[in-house]
């Protein structure tokens, strides 16, 4: 789900991940919901890609492993 918002701004991985200050292997585990993005990057996520608040709950609720309390 958060490759597809990527890719729909023009995004590359390598991009968003020094958008974001992180390593280019984190960001590639984040997108594919292995890694833990805290709760700042996420912020720092939507905010660049512009996500709306609807989309962002989508994508967090992606993440529910990683914030337990939306289980």
């Amino acid at each position: 789900m958060l490759k597809e918002y990527r890719i729909k701004k023009g995004f590359a991985q390598e991009e968003m991940a020094e958008l974001l200050n992180i390593s280019w292997h984190h960001y590639q585990r984040i997108e594919i919901v292995k890694g833990t993005p805290s709760l700042e990057t996420f912020i720092h996520i939507i905010e660049i890609l512009k996500i709306t608040n609807d989309e962002a709950i989508i994508l967090l609720k992606s993440f529910k492993r990683v914030f337990p309390i939306l289980q």
